[in-house]
This record gives C-alpha cells, structure tokens and sequence, in this order.
C-alpha cells in the first residue's frame, strides 16, 4: 500500500515539474490583443451610426488579421465576446452576433462605459498583451453623460499607460463636443489617436494607421468626388509590372450603389473570384488582387449619393541589391555591380533600364547608366547582374547611392536607396631615377616607392607590394623592392626599386598594392614608370659610327668595265630564240600572277570579319565591330584586322585588333606608352577574353564577344 502511494507522489511531482516550464513559457509569452469597447447608446443612436460602427469593426477585423480581438458592449460590459483570432472558424459569426447587439440593446447602462474600460484592462493584464496592443473605444452623440466621466477614468488610463497599451477613440459621424472631448482626454492620457468617421479623411487616417502596422504601405488617393444618384465615376488605377499585391479601397457615404472593377484586358472581376479578396461593408469596400496584370485597371461607381473616394496601396515583388562594400576607397575608380531580386531571389527582367544616382556629401549629385554585363544559372533560372564603372569619387563622407528601375512600356520607377562611406585608402606614389640607365648583367636602382594614407606614411609589409613588368621584346628583367625605413612588425613606408636584366629593352613598370583595410580587401595600382636598359650613344660613339657607314659606302662602289665600241651583226636565229624566250617568259609571269591571285583569294576568304562589341563608360562610347563601315581597301588588305582609327573612339588610335578562329587579340602600336588589358600594362600585343577590360589615356572600355 506505501508502495503504491508512494509511486502516485512521485508521478504527481514529475507532472508538476514537467508542466512547471511550459506554463512559465506561456504566461511570459505575450500576445498582441485589442479590445473594442462599443457604446451602445451612441451606436444605436442613429442608422448613420450603426452602419459606420459595423465598417469600422469589419475594417478593423479585417485589416489586422494577426492580431487577437475582444469585444464588449456598454451596455453589458462582463459579457465579452473573444478574446478570438480571426483565423477561428466562427470568427465573423460572433463578430457579426456583435454588430447586430448594438442595434437591438435597450439596456441604459449609465456606468457601463467606465465598467467597459475597466474590464479591458482586466483582459489585457490576463493575456500578457504587448505594448501594442490596446483600446479601441466607439462613441458619440447620445443621451449619456460625458461630464465627468474623462475625470473618473484618469486612474485608469494611468494603469493603461503604464502598461504601454493605448486607448484610441472612434467618433462616429453623429458626435458633439461633449464626446468628442471625453475621447480626446482618454487618447491624450495614453499615447493613443483619435479618429473621426468621416468619408474619405477619417477612414483614409485609420486605414493607413492598420496597414502601417504591419508594413510601409499607405494609401494614394486615386479620384474623389460627391456623385448624385443619376451620377457615375470612372477612375483608373495603373498597377506597374512586378505587382505582388494591391489594395484597393473604396469610401462611400452612400450604402447603396454598384461598383464594377476591370483588368487591363477589358474583362470585369467577379467578387467571387479567387485572385481577390473583399471587405464589403456599408461604407468601405477593399479589393485585395494578387499578382495583378500590370497595366491600367478600371473602376466605375453607379448609384451612390454623396461623397465617394477610391485609394490604392500596392507592394512591388521586385528590388534591387547592390553588390559592393559599405565602406569605397577615395580616388579610386569603383566598379557598381546590382541584381535584381523577386523577394529574396536573384532574377532576370526584360525591357528595362537601371541608373544609380550617386549624391555627395555636398549634395551634388550624377547619374550612371548600368548596363547589363552578363547572365548567371547556378541550379535556378538565370538571373542578370548590371554594372558601371564609376570614376574616382573625391570627397569623404557618406555617399546616398538611389538605384531606380525603369520599364520601357510602362510610366513605372522602382528605386531602392543605399548609404555607403568613401574613405581614405592606402596608396602607392612612384618615382623613377632621373638619367638611369640600367647596366646589362648588374643590380641598378631605377626608382622608389612610398605607401600613404591622405598625405600621411602607412608602413606595408614587402610582400603586399606585386610587381607589374611589361616590355617591348618580352625580355627578362628581375626586380628587387628593398625597404629604406623598417617598422616592427618587418613593414615599411619606403622602398628603393631595382632592377637587373641581360637584355637591352625598353620596359614598364607598376605596382600593385594588396592588403586589408577598414575591415575589407583592396587592390591599388599606382602610376607606371618606364625605362630602358639600351645604352646612349654618346658624341664620339655617333662620329665613329658615321666614318664606319662611309668607309662601308666607298667599298661597295662596283668596279666600271671598258665596253668596245665595234659591234657586229648576229644571226637571224637568234632573233627568233629571243622572241621564243620572250612569250615563255610572258606566260610565265601571267602564270604566277594568277596563281598569286588564286592564293590571296584563299588566304582573303579565311580570315575572320571583325566581331564583338566595344562598350565605354558612355552610351555614344559603344560599337559593334561587324557594322563598322569600312573602306574597300581596308578590307581587302586587311580584312582580319580593324585599325583604332576606324574605331573612331578616344584613345583608341594607336591600337590594332586582330581576329583569328582562335582567338581576337589588341596590338599596341605606341611603343613609348603601354595600354592596361585587365589592369596589366602591355606594350605588344595580348589575346582578349569576353568582359575584358581595356584602359587607355584615362579611358576604359570593356570588350565582349557577343
């Protein structure tokens, strides 16, 4: 028998120790709850009133729908119906049992108003409700004393305050100044808002106050006007490409009438359709379309008497992600890369333009056009990335970065804003030795280095300084970076440079600097130096040069032979022979000719046309290298290679593009100054990829093959 009771204790302590925690988890849960405390005596005051009552409860219901209700009347004010979610079965049953109460309640509850509020804070307290929630309190002009009551009710309007929750007022069209002050001095109290019924201003503040809460949306005023019964209005509501979601809304002050809604196609929207959702209550009616055609949408009201209002509030699916760092580089140019985004999902839109509109801490402000670089498919449908290159921004400080989307065939801008920072960088300043000309086979100094940030030293360890080496016969050269001034840590501010080669050349010179600063990577080039390692010729040196080339000349001179003067006469054969000799030597030559001809002809129909595209920094800086109009000669000549000057674009002159079936290469024809393909100085010649970027005399074009 102890056995058993025992055994009973114990299971009873293991109940209680495992229902412990979750009851503590759900009184320390909090729940976002509102109450609406309707006073019967001024909703049944008038018809107006009670048709304006049952819109704002079904608006309210019906706009919030993740949020838990209650509901008491005045005049019974312990007879409270909820608290009840909307997403419960008999929800708008015992909401509409509620509204139908109001009418038909004969019960003169004198304190039943105070009584009311007293039992909403009761419920809130016993539901752990959030600081958001609240008190909606329905009043107006009736037979029931204000006097007083905004003073019997200030202790507990403390309470609510306390707590965080606020009471708002609902004034229904029929209110006077005794009401409307009772309302006032509750709402004041607690933080809350007071409302006023009327068509549209006071249903257009309480409705953004509902959508606001759970989102950015507002509503935009589409047409008012006041209509007569024989009247109608049409007003169109244009819903961009992209649409996710659009509410529209509709105030009236008239609870008869018809309203009909068309999509952009003509065809009219049934109300029972399964793209929309509607409140159609007395006053306001919400249309909810999902996925809306873009395009211009229809409204037409018959039959309504008064003023009557049409709103819409629409949420677009697409947005824009910039791809770069919070934190850009000073005096550096920036490479701008966007996508475009369905929700959180990169995607590809078609017919459309995007700007970045960068605003400077002075506010002085550009616009950059980016294009679209390239596709991407990884397991998904392919998305696009658009991008720019942007000039060096000059000036510290937060930058404001407004991409804005823009439709071809639609009067639509989507624009997302982004803030980033433009800091000073580390850079790299480099200077070349006056007069030095390298010796073959020894270690000579041709320059130094410095690292600084805004003016000032910033120590670098050797190995975040790569150097760049171009030359005009591809020779070998070895350079040697030597700090001059160490810091702990094995870095330095200040280099010497060396060079050692076997080869006279003339070569380029430039510097990557790599390394992490402001808490992301960084790659800065600094400017080119160029040297050669072919001696001079001194003043004696050209003397002796020149006696040679004479000496030479005097040499090569033939030795004159004497000719005699007596000549005799030949034999007519050899005349023949000679004539022999001159048709074979006739057809000979047509021969090779043609057989020349033939072989050009060959070799002309193999070469490759000029393809691929040239875009710059600008819209007017872009070619297409198949429809450039070229000279008969030019292509007969040289068919595979297009001149810089037929390009007709700046900073290209000097620069041949040549086109095999292999590969599409850039011949550099200045040899004094190299061309930068992908941020590498050449000098000759290199192949080209697609997206390859070439820079030129402070310009920069990128090459594709498409």
């Amino acid at each position: 028998m102890n056995y058993r009771y025992g055994t009973l204790f114990a299971s009873l302590l293991l109940s209680l120790l495992l229902l412990a925690p979750i009851e503590s988890i759900e009184a320390n849960q909090q729940n976002d709850l509102f109450v609406v405390v309707a006073d019967f005596m001024a909703t049944k005051h008038s018809p107006k009133n009670s048709s304006h009552t049952a819109s704002f409860i079904q608006v309210l219901t019906n706009l919030d729908s993740n949020t838990m209700f209650a509901f008491i009347d005045a005049a019974d004010p312990y007879n409270v119906v909820g608290p009840i979610k909307p997403n419960q079965e008999d929800f708008n049953i015992q909401v509409s049992r509620f509204i139908d109460q109001l009418s038909q309640n004969s019960n003169n509850n004198t304190d039943g108003l105070l009584l009311a509020l007293r039992e909403s804070h009761s419920i809130l307290g016993s539901k752990n409700a959030s600081a958001s929630s609240g008190v909606f309190v329905i009043t107006g002009e009736s037979s029931r004393e204000f006097a007083g009551l905004a003073a019997q009710t200030a202790p507990l309007t403390n309470r609510f305050k306390s707590k965080g929750w606020h009471i708002d007022g609902i004034a229904l069209p029929d209110h006077n100044s005794e009401s409307i002050y009772f309302l006032d001095q509750v709402t004041n109290r607690t933080g809350g808002e007071l409302f006023k019924l009327t068509i549209p201003d006071g249903y257009e503040q309480l409705i953004n106050r509902l959508i606001n809460k759970n989102s950015s949306k507002t509503l935009k005023n589409i047409a008012t006007n006041k209509l007569d019964p024989n009247e109608s209005m049409t007003s169109a509501i244009h819903i961009p490409p992209g649409t996710k979601e659009t509410t529209v809304v509709v105030l009236r002050e008239s609870v008869l009438g018809q309203i009909s809604l068309g999509n952009p196609s003509g065809y009219l929207i049934s109300k029972r359709s399964n793209q929309t959702v509607i409140l159609d209550s007395p006053h306001v009616l919400i249309w909810k379309l999902f996925e809306p055609d873009p395009g211009n949408w229809s409204f037409e009201l018959n039959g309504f008497e008064g003023h009557v209002s049409t709103w819409e509030s629409s949420t677009n699916k697409y947005s824009m992600k910039l791809l770069a760092d919070k934190i850009l580089p000073q005096n550096q140019a920036i490479a701008l890369s966007v996508q475009i985004l369905d929700g959180d999902t990169p995607t590809s839109i078609n017919d459309v333009n995007l700007y970045a509109r960068i605003t400077t801490p002075s506010n002085s402000s550009i616009i950059y056009k980016l294009t679209k670089d390239y596709s991407i498919q990884i397991n998904s449908p392919t998305y696009d990335v658009y991008s720019a290159v942007i000039p060096s921004l000059d000036e510290v400080g937060k930058h404001e970065i407004k991409l804005e989307l823009e439709w071809n065939n639609h009067n639509y801008k989507l624009s997302t804003l982004s803030n980033v920072e433009v800091k000073p960088f580390p850079i790299l300043i480099i200077n070349r030795e006056k007069d030095i000309v390298p010796q073959l086979g020894q270690r000579t100094k041709i320059g130094n280095l410095s690292i600084e940030i805004s003016g000032s030293t910033f120590p670098v360890k050797p190995a975040q300084i790569e150097p760049l080496i171009a030359s005009v016969n591809q020779s070998d050269i070895i350079i040697d970076i030597v700090p001059i001034n160490r810091y702990p840590g094995d870095t330095a501010s200040d280099y010497n440079i060396f060079a050692t080669t076997e080869n006279q050349d003339r070569f380029t010179l430039s510097f990557n600097l790599k390394g992490e600063y402001s808490g992301q990577n960084y790659i800065y080039t600094g400017n080119q130096i160029t040297f050669s390692s072919i001696p001079k010729l001194t003043a004696n040196d050209s003397l002796e040069k020149q006696t040679v080339l004479q000496k030479q000349s005097t040499h090569n001179i033939p030795e004159v032979t004497t000719v005699s003067s007596n000549i005799y006469s030949e034999n007519l054969n050899v005349v023949d022979t000679y004539n022999r000799n001159i048709n074979l030597m006739v057809i000979y030559s047509l021969s090779t000719i043609a057989l020349l001809i033939l072989a050009f002809y060959l070799y002309w129909i193999n070469q490759i046309n000029p393809h691929g595209q040239i875009r710059g920094e600008k819209d007017n800086q872009s070619v297409d290298l198949s429809n450039i109009q070229r000279s008969f000669l030019s292509k007969l000549i040289s068919k595979n290679v297009m001149t810089g000057r037929e390009l007709n674009l700046p900073g290209l002159e000097q620069t041949n593009f040549h086109f095999s079936r292999k590969s599409v290469s850039i011949i550099n024809k200045n040899k004094d100054k190299a061309i930068r393909v992908n941020n590498q100085p050449i000098f000759n010649q290199v192949n080209l990829h697609d997206k390859t970027w070439i820079g030129v005399n402070g310009k920069l074009y990128t090459y594709t093959f498409d």
